[in-house]
């Protein structure tokens, strides 16, 4: 009896120990990255449910959920960051998408015109049925944007499936005013998992100023028009059953 209880219990710990490198491999494909500045030198890039230090600054995710990314305030180089909340629905959620939830960001001391570039990105997105059209929305709607700054925001995918890797793209959506726009392209054919990432970029934001983003959002969907061929062969297909059950 002795021996069935320490074996079920070393079971036990070796199905515990196996679930936590799963989980935490799962919290290290979402990663979101700061470019302050623009000039394409990423101040930091944090893992989900990690943690970086730069510049005796810490960036912590603080939400517990694995494809939930938070990030503490902070303030560094000029940029005074508020709130940063993302997620992502990799591998299994569909439709396939990584979100920027909200950002809010002040400039207390980056200068007049000053850019800012905010990159989420994740892997391992299913194949759904191919090809597929990839999505970009910027919500901007109630939000007052300071005269002279735009947001800007583009959706990219690659069937590298590696994190911020920029394959294929959408058009980049821009709004200096309160509104909502998006863009598709493609189709793209994937036959194997692949990755996605957004890119919202604040341009011009001047000393003293803030902005809020509601939401910048990736996603992919099936191409329309495979789905209309599908389904006119599946018409056919049950034409076809039909008068054969008839005769």
């Amino acid at each position: 009896m002795t021996y069935t209880v320490k074996k079920w219990s070393m079971t036990a710990l070796v199905a515990i120990s196996a679930f936590a490198l799963l989980a935490g491999s799962a919290r290290a494909t979402f990663q979101i990255r700061m470019d302050e500045g623009a000039d394409g030198s990423f101040e930091w890039t944090l893992d989900d449910n990690g943690s970086v230090t730069f510049d005796s600054t810490t960036i912590a995710d603080t939400h517990p959920d694995i494809g939930a990314i938070n990030v503490n305030a902070y303030e560094h180089n000029g940029w005074k960051i508020q709130v940063i909340a993302a997620s992502s629905t990799s591998p299994g959620g569909h439709p396939p998408t990584i979100d920027i939830l909200s950002f809010n960001v002040e400039n207390v001391g980056a200068g007049n015109d000053a850019d800012l570039v905010l990159e989420v990105s994740d892997i391992d997105f299913n194949v759904p049925a191919s090809p597929i059209a990839v999505h970009a929305l910027l919500n901007m709607a109630g939000i007052t944007i300071p005269t002279g700054t735009s947001v800007k925001y583009t959706s990219y995918a690659s069937a590298n499936n590696t994190t911020f890797q920029k394959d294929f793209a959408t058009s980049t959506l821009s709004l200096a005013t309160s509104d909502v726009v998006r863009t598709s392209a493609g189709p793209f054919t994937y036959t194997s998992a692949y990755s996605l990432t957004g890119r919202l970029v604040i341009v011009d934001l001047d000393q003293g100023q803030s902005l809020n983003v509601n939401v910048g959002k990736t996603w992919t969907t099936p191409e329309p028009a495979s789905l209309a061929v599908f389904g006119s062969l599946f018409g056919l297909a049950g034409l076809w059953f039909r008068r054969r059950k008839r005769a």
